[in-house]
């Protein structure tokens, strides 16, 4: 099977990481990263978020559909990340079901909270069924999650914990583990 990649020239890696830059600093912000060739079971935004932050020295864990060779060599082209197992990721992607349990990610340590697994979880945005508070967000915001009460148990460890990205296709939002995660 040979793989073709096409330059995609609508968005610049600058673009990328001021998208990404801005959801961050701004939790529950939806933003827009548009990578018009993703490979098989993988987001236009988790893509964009790959090629923005990863590089030859980062590890990445697969999960479920999305570990399959087209993006295995999507990855390598794009970025020379490793494909590892989840204790020594540094981002993991996939869908919500593929990607739990958690423990086995890094969570970082009371010397390096900064060495934790970053999750890109793709799922079709539904309707809020969470309030998120914290930094970055002026009183509240109602946002979708997968499940609240593994995000809330995960943000309870701050400083560490794991940071996410929730992604569907184009449309991407940060929480990251410093908010507090709370009832509608």
């Amino acid at each position: 099977m040979e793989v073709v990649f096409k330059k995609n020239n609508s968005q610049t890696s600058a673009d990328y990481f001021r998208s990404i830059l801005f959801a961050t600093s701004y939790p529950g912000s939806i933003e827009t990263l548009n990578n018009t060739d993703p490979p098989s079971n993988m987001f236009s935004a988790s893509c964009s978020i790959i090629k923005t932050f990863c590089d030859s020295y980062s590890n990445i864990f697969l999960g479920g559909d999305v570990n399959n060779p087209e993006t295995i060599e999507w990855i390598k082209f794009n970025t020379g990340a490793n494909i590892t197992d989840k204790k020594n990721a540094n981002f993991a992607i996939g869908f919500w079901n593929d990607l739990i349990p958690f423990e086995d990610f890094k969570i970082g340590d009371e010397q390096n909270p900064d060495q934790s697994c970053t999750i890109i979880c793709q799922s079709q945005f539904k309707k809020p069924n969470a309030k998120i508070t914290g930094p970055g967000i002026k009183s509240s915001k109602s946002i979708f999650l997968p499940d609240k009460e593994i995000i809330k148990k995960n943000n309870q460890q701050f400083p560490l914990g794991l940071d996410f990205y929730f992604v569907d296709d184009e449309k991407f939002y940060s929480i990251p583990r410093s908010l507090k995660i709370g009832e509608l």
